[in-house]
């Protein structure tokens, strides 16, 4: 059964098998300011709401309904308390209160406000990891720059001792060419062979 359907049956009889538990904790408060606005009587007792509309539960955890229902501010309901009971009945505010959803759209209102935070909350961590991740990331390329600096540096070293060798090596190749190919003159030259 909805809480629709039970708010338009308020008949005084015991005809319901509700629990409270069926119910959340707005609906269950919302139940019970609709009895208050719809009840013959002036005020409904602990008794009252227990054989209206919870007969499955016990009298201690209607109480506990009612005094969270007198708790909200501003006062929707007026209470009154006695050694032993406890009595409810509607004031100016209850109506107004009921025709904007009551406890209901209060309830949903924090859990959507709750999940906003969660979600909001888990994109911050999501958003941090992310962030740590893309530091990681940047730093690791950095150390890899650096060492392609390192080894650039190195091969052109490398490069330039290679080229100094094959200068030197050509050098020496073309001397010595032009020694053999000419040996015969520069002994001539030297007066150690006759022409």
């Amino acid at each position: 059964m909805t809480i629709n359907e039970v708010r338009n049956e308020y008949d005084n009889e015991p005809s319901r098998n509700l629990k409270m538990s069926d119910f959340t904790l707005g609906e269950q408060k919302d139940l019970v300011l609709n009895l208050c606005l719809k009840y013959s009587k002036k005020e409904a007792d602990i008794n009252d709401i227990k054989r209206i509309l919870f007969p499955k539960d016990t009298k201690d955890d209607i109480k506990h309904l009612l005094n969270l229902i007198s708790e909200y501010e501003p006062k929707i309901v007026n209470v009154r308390r006695s050694r032993y009971d406890l009595k409810i009945e509607s004031n100016e505010r209850t109506k107004s209160f009921m025709e904007n959803d009551g406890f209901t759209k209060l309830e949903s209102d924090l859990k959507n406000s709750d999940l906003k935070e969660s979600n909001k909350s888990d994109l911050e961590v999501k958003n941090l990891k992310l962030e740590n991740e893309s530091f990681e990331y940047q730093k690791s390329i950095r150390k890899k720059e650096k060492k392609i600096k390192k080894l650039t540096s190195e091969n052109l070293r490398l490069q330039n001792r290679q080229m100094k060798r094959v200068v030197l090596y050509s050098i020496i190749g073309f001397v010595a060419g032009a020694i053999i190919s000419n040996l015969k003159d520069i002994l001539i030259l030297l007066n150690i062979t006759s022409p």
